[in-house]
């Protein structure tokens, strides 16, 4: 199909255009908004990795455990599971197991966990990223991850980062 010169930009109306429109294609990142609403995160995960300041403490959490498991609902609630290896159990330490509800802040790119104790609402906000739909990395101070798997006394520092991997 072939247009009238009248009804096309002229050149230089076509570059004042351009910049505009790559700066708004650059801003739809798949990782931003949609990927990462409460919708992205229903389904099973578990542990893929775990860092925190000092590096790569996968190797020292997995000495310890079994699986750490999530399971997001389509209801907004999820469960936590920590299962700790054999050695741990017969040492004393039973498995744990956290449950609440969840929200995703896709503009701020963040999950809040809502966990209820007997000292009242616990809500734990993890930064998250994703390149994929099968895997997504929740990042948190040190403080938060040891209050929420605080069973498994690693003194964690810094920002601890967990990728989850879906299942």
């Amino acid at each position: 199909m072939h247009l009238p010169s009248a009804v096309l930009p002229s050149p230089p109306m076509r570059a004042r255009l351009a910049l505009p429109l790559l700066l708004l294609l650059a801003a739809c990142d798949s990782t931003d908004g949609v990927r990462l609403n409460a919708d992205y995160y229903v389904g099973a995960w578990t542990l893929a990795s775990i860092s925190d300041g000092t590096g790569d403490r996968t190797a020292e959490v997995n000495g310890l455990l079994d699986d750490i498991a999530v399971v997001f609902r389509s209801d907004r609630s999820f469960t936590l599971t920590v299962d700790f290896s054999t050695a741990v159990n017969t040492a004393g330490q039973a498995d744990a197991t956290v449950e609440g509800t969840y929200q995703a802040q896709p503009d701020l790119k963040t999950l809040v966990l809502l966990v209820n104790t007997s000292q009242g609402t616990f809500a734990p906000t993890f930064q998250a990223s994703a390149d994929t739909a099968t895997e997504v990395s929740l990042a948190a101070p040190a403080l938060i991850v040891d209050q929420l798997l605080g069973q498994l006394q690693i003194d964690f520092e810094g920002e601890v980062s967990l990728r989850l991997r879906k299942q």
